[in-house]
């Protein structure tokens, strides 16, 4: 993927496979059973148990006790019915029904904060026409096409939109890209760290690829291992290049240069494709990018970010499997207002999980992980930034803030 997808995060090295939230069916109380037996309880004469006076005989108590009997048995089938009513999630006939609150009643909007037609706006109509299938609502997608800040300037514009807080307005994203932009944007140096973090709320992450460390197939570079012993022997001679520094791939090219122990001549590019061309014309030595289909015939892969394994490179060593930890990738997930109600975020976590098993979305994206992960490992995501790239990102002397 490009645009937003290009900055992308790959879930923590804890994250079960296949992880996701795991959502208990929220169940209503019913207290008919308690009034009934105050009514009959009043209407007997029984005072408060702590009264002296209370009581009337073991014949009022045993009377009570029978009409308590029928009353449990009303109550239980109260319950049974209430439970029934409100019990999540409920599926009929393939779609997600509404929660006993009403929620969804209007329809739903997917949001693009970059420019139109980019990856993540096609993503968004792919999950509108899927997850029309699932909702009991209509699903729309949009374009607001926002400054450097994207989505830290986008929550802001949806606050104002119907609807917004109970969860009906939702947006693409990178939350990795998101969480090192936060760092290194002078336009967001002003605003505290607590207030722009607290933005954004995660529901998910849905595409994932990791990022791929390879060389042209003329190199004499084969393996991880030959590489890093070359570059330890000849700091700084290779030239590697990713996209422009601070990005995902720049930061994780350091990254792995300081846990490898190796030096290299950093060359930022504007694209993918234009990575790809450096190293197929001798421009550079080592290219970082999003992990491709195509990149078995046209270069050597040598190791890809995090743990996650596409289909086709079983072969090649993950970051984790050499020691190293480089929680990156290329991802796209969902996220919604601060505060939309719990029982509502529970609801599109459904309905974004049906569409993720759907075979429309998943024929779309045969070529990424599509795993579903929930909220929990994507705040772990978040969290990973602070811990192994602010860091790196600080020594590049890139981040512009110091209230984290």
């Amino acid at each position: 993927m490009s645009g937003p997808v290009e900055d992308a995060g790959d879930r923590r090295l804890e994250q079960v496979a296949g992880g996701g939230l795991v959502l208990q069916a929220p169940l209503r109380r019913s207290f008919a059973g308690f009034a009934v037996m105050a009514l009959l309880m009043v209407a007997c004469g029984t005072a408060d148990p702590d009264d002296g006076d209370a009581g009337g005989g073991d014949t009022d108590g045993d009377e009570i006790g029978a009409a308590d009997d029928g009353d449990d048995s009303a109550a239980e089938e109260d319950t049974s019915e209430d439970d029934v009513a409100d019990s999540f999630p409920q599926v009929v006939d393939g779609v997600l029904q509404p929660l006993a609150s009403g929620f969804p009643d209007q329809s739903i909007t997917l949001w693009n904060a970059w420019e139109p037609g980019n990856d993540d706006d096609i993503l968004n109509q792919t999950i509108a026409r899927a997850g029309a299938k699932f909702s009991p609502v209509d699903i729309q997608a949009d374009t607001q096409q926002m400054g450097p800040g994207l989505h830290y300037e986008l929550v802001p514009f949806l606050e104002d939109r119907p609807g917004a807080m109970d969860g009906y307005h939702l947006y693409a994203t990178s939350w990795f890209g998101l969480g090192t932009r936060l760092f290194t944007l002078e336009s967001l140096a002003d605003v505290p760290f607590d207030e722009l973090y607290d933005r954004l709320n995660p529901i998910n992450r849905m595409l994932a690829t990791p990022f791929a460390i390879f060389t042209s197939q003329d190199s004499p570079y084969t393996s991880i291992e030959e590489l890093e012993s070359y570059m330890r022997d000849n700091p700084g001679e290779l030239v590697l290049s990713g996209s422009a520094p601070g990005s995902g791939t720049h930061s994780t090219a350091v990254v792995w240069s300081r846990q490898a122990g190796v030096e290299f001549t950093y060359l930022p590019s504007e694209s993918n494709a234009e990575i790809e061309q450096l190293l197929l014309g001798g421009g550079a030595d080592i290219g970082v990018a999003p992990l491709q289909p195509g990149y078995r015939e046209q270069f050597n892969v040598l190791m890809t970010s995090g743990d996650a394994k596409l289909e086709g490179y079983d072969d090649v060593p993950s970051a984790t499997e050499q020691g190293y930890t480089i929680p990156s990738g290329s991802e796209t997930g969902y996220g919604t207002l601060p505060d939309v109600p719990q029982e509502h975020l529970e609801w599109l976590t459904e309905w974004l999980r049906m569409v993720s098993e759907d075979s429309e979305f998943l024929d779309a994206y045969a070529q990424y992980d599509t795993t579903y992960v929930g909220s929990d490992e994507v705040e772990e995501d978040r969290q990973a930034v602070l811990e192994h790239f602010v860091p790196v990102l600080e020594e590049q002397g890139l981040v512009v803030r110091d209230d984290y």
